[in-house]
This record gives C-alpha cells, structure tokens and sequence, in this order.
C-alpha cells in the first residue's frame, strides 16, 4: 500500500499534464489519466470552495498565506 506522502505528488503530476495537454499536446504524446478504481471514471481536476462550489482558474488570484493560517477559514 502506498503512503499518504507517496500519492501526493499525483496531484501536481495531474496538474503538469493537464496543463501539457491544454498549451503544448502532442498528437504522438502520452500523460496520465486518472480514474477511479471501482469504476474506471475519470477524475478531472478542479478547485473548490469548503461548500463545495466549483471555482474556474480565471476567478482566482494567489496571494501569500502563513502555512500556518492555511488550514483555518481566515
């Protein structure tokens, strides 16, 4: 079984090759595709509110938080 710090780095893994896909595909290309084992559904990549609402890249900003805050609603 793998460890919660081994699966991690799928996230960034499926961000890179989104955004490969997106600004340079390539026709002989290949990247990952993740999907649910139970049921083979793809899984797409999105950000998401604490309620649960679906927010497109362009609405949002970065701004520089305290690791510390990061977990908190503030």
């Amino acid at each position: 079984m793998t460890s919660e710090a081994g699966r991690s780095p799928s996230l960034i893994i499926a961000a890179l090759a989104d955004w490969g896909r997106t600004h340079l595909p390539r026709p002989d290309g290949t990247s990952p595709r993740f999907s649910l084992d139970e049921s083979g559904t793809v899984a797409e990549l999105a950000f998401v509110t604490a309620d649960g609402e679906v927010v497109p890249p362009h609405a949002l900003t970065a701004h520089r938080t305290d690791d510390a805050r990061l977990g908190t609603s503030a």
